[in-house]
């Protein structure tokens, strides 16, 4: 939520974050803390087939993640 809040400060919508973090994940596609907060918008936003794809990447990136659900 704090990063939607400051997007929304900033003028940007949720799609807009989506779009940012996804530009993010383009340039490095390891970071599995990336895909946790892309799954935590899809969350967020109630698209749970998103959001679980999004948790099981970084699951595969990283298995020792404490909490990527």
């Amino acid at each position: 939520p704090v990063l939607l809040q400051i997007a929304q400060k900033n003028g940007a919508s949720k799609a807009d974050l989506v779009k940012m973090i996804k530009m993010q994940i383009e340039k490095a596609p390891k970071s599995a803390g990336l895909h946790i907060i892309l799954g935590n918008l899809y969350l967020g936003d109630n698209q749970l087939q998103e959001a679980l794809a999004a948790y099981n990447i970084a699951q595969s990136i990283d298995p020792n993640e404490p909490q990527p659900y």
